[in-house]
């Protein structure tokens, strides 16, 4: 039944939400949950425009296409396709692009880091305690 109510979720509901193609999502829901996950999160990738010198570098190495001239020259941040793989912060030469904390000036990567460690290592511990307590619940 959770799977059910997830599935209805993640495939009916987030597309519409996210305002992304219905059936791409049907076959990819995975970009529905980047997709919500990127309206809810606190952070948020952003380009100081007054800084870049146009390279193209971010573009180039972006991978999902998230960094384009057009999101760049009008909005200064990536579009919504953006899972923050952060090569477009590496690769700047004038580190103009950060993760800033959505709403304010305030960059966020030095203390971002740390807690993605540590969401990271508890989803971690969670799915190796499930893995072990399923069996004796369900008794295979």
């Amino acid at each position: 039944i959770a799977f059910i109510i997830v599935s209805i979720i993640f495939v009916g509901i987030l597309p519409f939400m996210n305002k992304k193609r219905w059936f791409c999502m049907v076959i990819c829901p995975v970009g529905a949950i980047i997709n919500f996950i990127e309206k809810i999160t606190p952070f948020h990738v952003k380009l100081d425009k007054n800084v870049c010198i146009k390279c193209n570098k971010c573009i180039n190495v972006c991978e999902t296409y998230a960094m384009t001239r057009e999101s760049i020259e009008t909005s200064g941040k990536p579009n919504i396709d953006c899972i923050k793989c952060h090569r477009c912060i590496e690769v700047c030469p004038v580190d103009c692009i950060d993760v800033h904390v959505r709403g304010t000036e305030m960059r966020a990567r030095s203390w971002l880091i740390p807690i993605s460690i540590a969401v990271a290592t508890s989803w971690y511990a969670w799915f190796v305690i499930a893995i072990l307590i399923l069996p004796s619940i369900f008794r295979f």
